[in-house]
């Protein structure tokens, strides 16, 4: 027998608690008591969590922070070099407004993460410091907050290598709010870099499931590529990746990537015509820049398997 508990905010429809129970029927009284003692020690700490929540939680009180906030998507989901540059702007006056805003800290952070996907960043060093700053910002003040707790700890395992860190962040994220969810890609992420592939596949799989409109699922196409990159799924990688540049076509990770997956597919013909067209959006390009700049990759045969997906496609060393 299983019997599913489930705690919902009447005010606003959002998920507080849920949990499920397993037993066999002829331990029905056994089970009982089981559940009762779970759930009263449950209902408490999730109800005391969400009642300081309610009364933490500043958006809807500084409307000038939230305006600015919302701007600050807005420019992020251009998916440009000067949209970045943007959405920093307004996530860090929206922190200015209210130096309590976590997930604005969070956003800010995440925003910093994308453009060193894209080799943005003007100054690595420096703007990688900022990151992790605002990173730990969205954490210490996103304590029952899911999506400053998610997206700080992507930044933090992205940026600043502490993996196991941010995927416990995650992963308490979305043990407050298991339908949040960007949280998924995010810890698709965290479990691609651990080189849990077969997790990041399928954590990215919910994202799609939970929310089929999200302006970022193109990301969940390039982690999909990457991991079958990784487990050597060459066919699922090259038509994931040109998935990505159809969307996309100045989206560089995208043609980096279908670059790499073709030449690792023997296609060193289309490969090629990949890698120009990275180059095109991004001369500077390098094997020696890419391999430590792009991933937190843990497992020596991912680094290698990125190097030489570099290397056959073509990229100047």
């Amino acid at each position: 027998m299983r019997i599913s508990g489930q705690l919902i905010d009447s005010a606003t429809g959002s998920h507080i608690w849920a949990d499920r129970y397993d037993g066999k029927l002829e331990d029905v009284f056994e089970l009982q008591d089981q559940i009762t003692a779970s759930v009263v020690g449950e209902l408490w700490s999730n109800v005391r969590g969400a009642e300081i929540e309610r009364a933490n939680r500043k958006p809807t009180a500084n409307l000038d922070a939230y305006d600015c906030y919302w701007r600050g998507c807005a420019q992020y989901w251009k998916f440009t070099r000067s949209g970045t540059d943007a959405a920093i702007a307004y996530f860090l006056q929206a922190t200015d407004l209210d130096q309590n805003f976590a997930d604005a800290y969070g956003r800010a952070a995440m925003v910093y993460g994308f453009r060193k996907q894209n080799f943005w960043m003007v100054d690595v060093a420096q703007e990688s410091a900022e990151a992790i700053r605002l990173a730990r910002r969205a954490v210490e003040f996103g304590q029952i907050d899911e999506m400053a707790l998610s997206r700080g700890g992507l930044a933090l395992a992205y940026i600043a290598g502490e993996l196991e860190f941010g995927a416990e962040c995650i992963k308490r994220g979305l043990a407050m709010n298991p339908n949040y969810a960007a949280g998924w890609t995010h810890s698709a992420w965290v479990h691609l870099f651990l080189g849990e592939h077969e997790t990041s596949l399928a954590h990215v799989r919910q994202w799609a499931r939970l929310d089929p409109r999200d302006p970022a699922l193109v990301q969940g196409n390039l982690l999909s590529a990457l991991a079958h990159m990784f487990l050597g799924h060459l066919e699922e990688a090259v038509s994931l990746a040109e998935q990505i540049v159809a969307m996309r076509p100045n989206f560089l990770p995208g043609w980096r990537t279908l670059a790499m997956c073709r030449a690792l597919a023997g296609d060193a013909a289309s490969a090629s015509s990949a890698t120009k067209k990275a180059l095109e959006l991004d001369p500077s390009l390098t094997v020696s820049a890419m391999v430590p700049l792009i991933f937190q990759l843990r497992r020596a045969v991912d680094v290698e398997r990125w190097r030489e997906g570099l290397v056959r496609a073509g990229f100047p060393p």
